[in-house]
This record gives structure tokens, sequence and C-alpha cells, in this order.
């Protein structure tokens, strides 16, 4: 989630933490914030890539994302 997102109508990482808190898999789940952008991560592309392959690598390493 981009941390200028509007579209949570208030504080983006207090937003999605909130969301996963009520997720069963919540200790599993891996948030990931991209500084400095919105709700279409404009300018963050790369950086938004990145981040996901670093939580596909991790699903990867542990033998796929429902394992922790």
């Amino acid at each position: 989630m981009g941390t200028y997102d509007s579209f949570t109508r208030g504080d983006p990482s207090a937003f999605l933490c909130n969301l996963n808190s009520h997720m069963p898999t919540a200790q599993q789940n891996v948030l990931v914030f991209i500084e400095s952008t919105g709700h279409t991560y404009q300018r963050k592309e790369q950086e938004t890539a990145d981040a996901l392959l670093a939580v596909v690598s991790r699903w990867v390493e542990k033998g796929g994302p429902c394992r922790s």
C-alpha cells in the first residue's frame, strides 16, 4: 500500500494493519508499504516490483505462500 493512499480516508498504514488484523492468517501475512506514493504507485514502479519480488522470493524459499 502506498503511504499517501487517499482511498483509505486517513492513515493508510493503520488502515492496512487494521484490515490485516481481521484476517485468519494475520500472523503470516506480509504487509508492504511503499513510501511517498498513493493508490497507483506512480513513480514507484521499480520499488513496488522489488517489494513484490521479495515477498514472492520468501514464498519460494519456504515452499509456497501458505507456509510460514
